[in-house]
């Protein structure tokens, strides 16, 4: 059985590329050059943020780093899909690994199903990863130290494209999503909600440094044009979490009953 191929965007001359060497050292892998959204025309940048989709999904304009993010993305779906690749496992160079994934790689495909979205981890530090509701009866065990669980009603909470493993279908799909509505890459909430993938399943296999430390282009940008709408967000978001918490209480309480 073949390996399933494993894909790194990179900055062409990144500095992080030793970093990202070291951690697949024992791995097979192929460099995809990242899109710099800064190098793209302007006037590229204006059309997308002037689609009325993107003015209604996201109520801002799109930063060059995650517009170029995107299109990295991208062309390793348009690789999948043009190289027949069945499977993928996609990492960005940031990212540090936690155990060995030799398992993961050789893994059955009957085991996987090519409807549901399998990302590796690389939530640490951000908000929301307390709001993610796994169903930790819903799991597919790989080996002893790699298990992807089911999350419950948890797509909205789920983000970065730092690590993640994905069917061709699903990449076709989301081609074709958006090249009519553009999307930035980790709008994992949109494709779940257009039935791009039925299901997300989430493992802690991969670990993302933190970004007060090393944070990247994307969520830099991200972050400073977020800053406006925070404050009342910040209010609602603490009402949301504690009903989450409360519910994600309920549900484990439910499924150690059963």
């Amino acid at each position: 059985m073949s390996k399933i191929p494993i894909y790194v965007v990179s900055i062409k001359d990144s500095s992080r590329k030793k970093s990202i060497e070291q951690e697949l050292k024992n791995y097979s892998f192929t460099y995809i050059d990242a899109v710099v959204g800064a190098d793209k025309n302007k006037d590229y940048i204006n059309d997308i943020n002037n689609q009325e989709w993107v003015k209604k999904r996201y109520k801002r304009k799109l930063s060059p780093g995650e517009i170029g993010c995107a299109l990295s993305h991208i062309k390793i779906y348009q690789k999948m899909i043009e190289n027949d690749i069945e499977w993928a496992i996609i990492f960005e160079d940031d990212i540090s690994i936690r155990e060995n994934i030799k398992s993961l790689l050789t893994i059955g495909r009957n085991l996987l199903n090519k409807n549901t979205l399998y990302i590796l981890g690389a939530q640490q530090h951000l908000d929301s990863e307390k709001m993610i509701i796994t169903l930790k009866r819903k799991n597919l065990k790989i080996d002893e130290n790699i298990i992807f669980y089911d999350t419950f009603l948890s797509s909205k909470y789920i983000y970065r494209t730092a690590a993640y493993l994905i069917h061709k279908d699903v990449a076709e799909k989301i081609l074709n999503f958006t090249n009519q509505k553009f999307c930035i890459a980790d709008d994992w909430h949109i494709f779940h909600k257009y039935k791009i993938f039925n299901k997300i399943y989430i493992s802690d296999l991969v670990y993302h440094p933190d970004p007060k430390n090393n944070q990247s282009t994307i969520e830099k940008e991200r972050n400073n044009s977020l800053k406006k709408q925070k404050i009342i967000k910040s209010i609602l978001s603490l009402c949301k979490v504690k009903l989450r918490l409360i519910l994600k209480k309920s549900m484990g309480k439910f499924y150690d009953k059963l």
